[in-house]
Parts: C-alpha cells; structure tokens; sequence
C-alpha cells in the first residue's frame, strides 16, 4: 500500500502508549462513537464483546464505525442512536460463557454429516428446520460448534444459542426468541436498530409476532443474498422447546431468508410439529477409524510410564468399547490424564476395562460414570461426601467464592478442593479460576453425568440416586441461619456491605425451602412443621425479615417499596408483600414469586389469599413456559383457595368467592387447551356457571364473566356438538341484553358473544 501513512490515535481504555491504526479519512463522530459505546457500555465490551471466542461485539463496533466513515454528516445523530440501541440490545438474556468448553472436534471427522448440512442450506426450497438428533454423549454439541465456526467463516450464521440450561424454569419461548436476537445483533450491527425497536414495542405482542419482529424483520434489514442459519442446541433439555418449535409455522416460508438447525437428543415426534417444514436427521454414529484416531491423539499427550502406550490393538479395541460415544472416549482420557492419581496410566486404564465386567450395567455411559467415581474416590466415606457435594452443587443457583460455598454447606475447604479436583477429570468446562470459586453442576458437567448421578435404576454399590430435594433442604437451612447472623441491624441498609454469601441467603432462601421441604395443603401441614425450616421462621423476629424483605427486593426490583397489607407481624403475610411488590414481568421474577408464596402457604396453609395469589402467579408462568407442570399447580392452588374461602370478612382479604370460581376457571380451561383433556373443560364451565352466579346483573364483572361462560360453551359446541351449550349461551346472552339499558358499554361485548 502507498500513500500517506495512518494517523495514530490512542484507543479508548488502552495502556499508555499503545495505538491503533485509522486511516486519515476518518471523521471525528467515528471516535465520537466508539468512545462512547465504550464508555455506555464497559460491561458490554468486556463480557460480551468476545463471547463464545466470536468478536460478535468487536463486529458491531467495527460496523458501526464504518458506517459513521461512510456516512460523516450524520455522525453525531448515530452516535446517540447507536449507543441507545446498544443499550437495549444490552437487555436481551445472552449465552453463558463457554469459552472454557473441551472443543475436541476432529477434522474431517463428520464429513458425511457435513455435506448433509451444506446440502440443506444450499438447497433453496429447504424446510425451515434441520432437526439433527442422537443420543447423549455423541458429539452433538461439539458438531454444533464447529457448524458454528464454519457458518461465521462464511457470514452464514445469524446466532448460535443453547437452550439446555437456562437460569430458570420458567424460561419461556418469549425468552429463547430475545435470547435469539440478542445473538443476533451480536453478530450483524446492520440488524440491531430492528432489534432495538423491536424492544420498545414488544410489550404484550404474541409469540408469533415477536418471530417477526425479533427474529425475521432483523434479518430482513441486514439485506443479503444468501440465508441465514440459526443453531439452537440442547433444544430437548429445555422445558418448552415445544411451544418454541410450534410457534415456527409462520415461518415456513422464509426458509429463503432464515434457517434453523436444532441439535436434540430425540426426534421430531410431536404431532404439533407436523405444520412445521421440519426436515429430521440422525447425527451418524462415529465411525471406528475416527475413534481410534482420537484415542490416539489424546495418548500421545499423556505421559506413559516407561513409554509403555497402548498396543494399536488395544486402543481399537477401547475404540469399540466407546460405541461411538464421544463422551465416553473423552472422559476415559481425562481418567488416565489425571496427574493426581497414585496410579499409573496403565493401571488406570485396566482398572476401567476390569471395572466395566463386574457392574453389570448396560449403559455404557452409566458404567463408566460408575467406574469413573470408584476410581477418583475409592473409599465409601468419600462418595458419601461426593454425593452430598454433587447434590449442593446441582442446585446451587451462582457461582460462589470456595470459602463462602465452604461456610453455608459446612464442608472445611481443604475438603472442597479434594472434591473439586477429584472431578475434574469429569469436567466437560473448565473454568479460569477452579481452586477459587465454586460453581454450580450444570456448568461444569456433561448433562449425562448429571442425570445419571440422579438415576434410581443404577445397580451399582455408589450411594445414589442424590437427592436434589435434600440438597435444598441444606441450603435453605443454612441460609437462614445466615440471615440471623447479620440481621437485624442499626445501620443504614443502603450503606450495608454484603459478602457473596450474604447476598447468596438473602436473594435464594425462599427457593430453597420450597423446593426442599414437604408441600403442604389445607389442613395438612405437620409434615412442614416437623421440619427445622419451620422452627427457624417461627423464631425468626420480624424485625429481620422485614429488614431481609428490603434487600431482598433491592436487589430484584430497585426502588421499590414493601406494599404492606396491615395484617401484623405475620411472616407469611410477609412473604405474600414481598410476592406482591413483585409484580409479574420477567420470568425470573415469576420464579421468585412462586417461591416466596409457596413458604407463605407453608406457613399459612388455611389462607386463602395466599393460595389464590400463588394459582395466580403459577398461571402466568404456566403461559411463559407453556409447562403442563405449573397448570397443574396453579388449577391446585386455586383449588384450594375455594376450599378455604370462608367468607369476605374471614382471612380472605375482602376477595369475594366469584373471583376464586372464575380463576379456577379459567386454569382449567388453560389446561384444556394445553393437554386437551375434556373433563378439565366441564370443570371449567362449571366453575364459571358458579362465578356468573354469584355475579348478577349489576355486579361490574357481570358482562366479563358471562363473556367468558359463553365462549367455553361455544367451544364446547365445537367439540362435542351439543345443542344444548348452543342454546343455553344464547340464552345467557339474550337474557343478559334483555335487562341492560341501551347506552350500558356491557352491550358490545355481550353482542359480541352473541
């Protein structure tokens, strides 16, 4: 190159002295925006900008300033609506870090595979959706990362997200689509002020219509020639993927403008799915020359005594042992790499191939996990404190310091660090700092670990299956023994400093205690009272609840302020404050109200508030997750609210008894339609029928209710085709018009029904 040499500009939060190179063309707002962005967003750059190993972020800096190059008079208008935008794209959920992932991929490894995957994005009347399926531990993921890595080469890619462990149950399809779009503005910065107005409108837009916004009209705006492909892997791990899936007929016929390849240990076979262009494809099994190749890869790095290796023989005969499972061959090496073992590689690797005969399990990843543990923890004391460990760490909800994790579960940290590197040849991720920090299961682990570690079928002598419910049971103990260490206190709360594990007691507790002690109903809860949770918050002063209740809702809701319902120093009517200041929003706040209004009714079980809020709030989850789990649940919950309804002066906090029959209602014909059961219908109209009764012409909910009467019986007459539904929901209406005044605003919605 000729001509005048680059200005040199220092960049933005770089040392002293270093530079980069810009070429003399550059206008000033092009430094205008990238210091601002920088600025705007330090997390965003640091965090973000290098996620999954991508420069997804750097792209969009680097776009955004070339932009601005191009275009210098409307610089300083774009540095104000870029940053804005990038802080919007800033609040849509991301990837967990996985730059710590083992990526063993093997060149050329799947090339049958691969040509499959080329074929279907280069064929322009491709189905929407390549569902490529196999069992655990075959390399899915692994294949997913590379297809990621070859889509981004050739600007193919439009987001890469996995879906097997999110943060929350109540992750709905609402979530994985922002989660999608977040990926994708990551990646193309043309996209992201779509995306940012897609943001600010989507309030209360339904599910299809934010495919559109968040997902179509983004890649509509990046305007290129060629398909985008979007990977969505652990698909069948995460709770509703199948309302996801069915949500995709819309988008049938914008295969030409977006794909997506969905990685899935089963098939296709939901017969929702069949409207959905769905092209399904098992991942082939590795062959035996690709295993026996990898085998030999990972012994060349590992130090044999005396040089000792093993015979060609013998790694094909572990390369037939592997059935091709990826994971098996994987975690066999990282046995035999572990430094820390007393005994030799050698030793080890006879002790797997002997250990194998003698389980007697069919499963070979099953059987592997069990020789795995008996040779990293021989002595059964030991896998009794690995089995404990393994459990606090599959329901730890963050990462927490070594020590902080040491202090709540009561385990001396010399301990914890055994553990800790007893399991690493286990490990499927590797974080930057083991020795420091303790972090939960999922992180660390291949899922097949984990759910074998949960098996009840296993034959083996190991103390299993581990009990996730007792695991909680530690943890929301030990968590509220924190709270009374350090509350009440004088000071200023604001001014209060909390360590991580204080932060960790005050923000999980409530979600500790309901998922590890016994569900209660009315008039059955002796079991809860047997239980040391109970005793706690029986000798708890209110005092440091209330104070817990403040932080509490700091930190998941700044700035807002405890709504009290003056009913004393009760702790459930605390726990029910605290569930009602938090209004319903994001999933994650819908999880936390669930837990807080599940230990109220543990604590107040004949209250009928307490169970009408909770069928409540589990219906909201229940239409984010689309779980059959939460109806089930909330149709319980409000169940039970009738049932201990006593009268509007009892401990009903004024609701009146229609309000209860029509919410019941109303979850037993969203669980109709969810799991199509006829019987929750007619219990559904009955329930309203109740509700229309107790509300007469005149009451200000009587033109809603007869509303919603109607409709379950019009659907009804749709169902079964019986006349008398027909009739009586015209009679209703026409009964109901007959006695209303001309001008009343009920009429339109009742000759609506009509």
């Amino acid at each position: 190159m000729s001509g005048t040499p680059p200005k040199r500009y220092s960049q933005p939060g770089e040392h002293k002295g270093s530079s980069i190179s810009i070429p003399p063309t550059v206008h000033p707002p092009a430094l205008v925006i990238t210091t601002a962005i920088f600025r705007i967003r330090p997390t965003f750059t640091k965090a973000r900008l290098f996620q999954e190993g991508a420069f997804a972020g750097v792209t969009v800096l680097v776009g955004l300033l070339a932009f601005c190059i191009a275009h210098p008079a409307t610089g300083r208008t774009l540095t104000q609506d870029s940053a804005h935008n990038l802080r919007l794209l800033d609040t849509l959920p991301a990837n967990t870090d996985t730059s710590g992932l083992r990526r063993e991929y093997l060149p050329n490894s799947r090339a049958d595979d691969e040509k499959v995957v080329q074929e279907w994005i280069e064929e322009p009347s491709s189905e929407l959706v390549l569902w490529i399926s196999a069992p655990p531990g075959m390399g899915k993921s692994t294949f997913g990362r590379h297809l990621e890595a070859q889509l981004r080469s050739t600007n193919q890619l439009g987001a890469s997200v996995f879906l097997g462990t999110p943060p929350t149950d109540t992750w709905g399809p609402e979530t994985a689509i922002r989660l999608i779009a977040g990926e994708i503005g990551r990646i193309h910065y043309k996209a992201v002020p779509s995306i940012g107005k897609a943001i600010l409108e989507s309030h209360a837009m339904p599910l299809q219509t934010q495919m559109e916004k968040f997902i179509r009209d983004p890649i509509l705006s990046i305007n290129l020639t060629h398909p985008l492909v979007i990977i969505v892997d652990g698909l069948d791990q995460w709770k509703s993927y199948h309302v996801f899936v069915e949500e995709l007929r819309p988008l049938n016929s914008q295969s030409s403008l977006f794909r997506f390849i969905m990685l899935s240990r089963s098939e296709p076979q939901d017969a929702a799915f069949g409207s959905v262009a769905i092209k399904p494809y098992q991942l082939q099994p590795i062959s035996l020359a690709v295993m026996v190749e990898y085998l030999e890869k990972r012994f060349d790095l590992i130090e044999w005594d005396y040089g000792r290796k093993p015979t060609s023989e013998d790694v094909a005969g572990l390369a037939l042992r592997a059935d091709g499972l990826f994971i098996w061959s994987a975690t066999v090496c990282s046995l035999l790499e572990d430094s820390r073992s007393p005994s030799s590689p050698q030793d080890t690797l006879a002790s797997i191939v002997n250990l194998r005969h003698s389980v007697g399990e069919s499963d070979s990843l099953a059987s592997l996990y069990s020789d795995a543990i008996l040779l990293l923890f021989p002595k059964p004391e030991h896998q009794r404190i690995l089995m404990t460990f393994m459990g606090l760490t599959m329901v730890l909800q963050k990462p927490l310091p070594l020590a902080d994790f040491s202090s709540l579960v009561g385990m001396r940290p010399s301990v914890v660090r055994s553990i800790q590197a007893g399991l690493k040849p286990l490990q499927t991720w590797y974080p930057s700092d083991p020795k420091a920090t303790v972090y939960p299961a999922s992180k660390l682990f291949h899922l097949s670990f984990l759910e074998y570690l949960q098996s009840a079928s296993t034959t083996t002598a190991l103390p299993l299956p581990v009990s996730l419910m007792q695991a909680h049971a530690i943890l929301g103990k030990t968590t509220l023994q924190e709270l009374s260490r350090f509350l009440p206190t004088p000071r200023n709360l604001q001014s209060l400093h909390l360590s991580p594990l204080r932060e960790y007691a005050v923000q999980y507790w409530p979600l500790h205690v309901s998922k590890g002690t016994p569900f209660v109903e009315p008039g059955s809860d002796s079991n809860w009272k047997q239980t040391p949770h109970s005793s706690i918050l029986q000798h708890t002063p209110i005092a440091t609840l209330r104070q817990w209740a403040t932080l509490f809702l700091d930190g998941g809701k700044p700035g807002s302020m405890l709504q009290d319902t003056d009913e004393g120093d009760e702790v459930g009517a605390l726990m029910q404050d605290v569930a009602i200041t938090l209004s319903p929003g994001e999933p994650s706040t819908i999880s936390v109200q669930v837990s807080c209004l599940e230990v109220a009714v543990r604590l107040r079980p004949g209250y009928t508030y307490h169970w009408y809020y909770l069928g409540k709030v589990l219906s909201i989850a229940a239409e984010y997750s689309r779980l059959p789990e939460y109806l089930n649940q909330a149709v319980a919950a409000h169940e039970h609210a009738v049932q201990t309804w006593t009268s509007p002066t009892g401990d009903s906090m004024g609701i009146e008894e229609s309000m209860l029959h029509y919410s019941l209602g109303t979850a037993l014909y969203l669980r109709f339609k969810l799991m199509g059961n006829m019987d929750n219908l007619h219990q559904g109209v009955s329930s309203q029928r109740k509700a229309l009764a107790l509300r007469p012409l005149g009451h200000p909910e009587h033109a809603t209710t007869l509303g919603k009467l109607t409709y379950y019986l019009g659907y009804r007459f749709e169902q079964l085709g019986s006349l008398s539904d027909l009739d009586e929901a015209i009679s209703l209406c026409r009964e109901t018009l007959a006695r209303l005044p001309a001008d009343s605003p009920d009429r339109p919605m009742i000759l609506s029904r009509k």
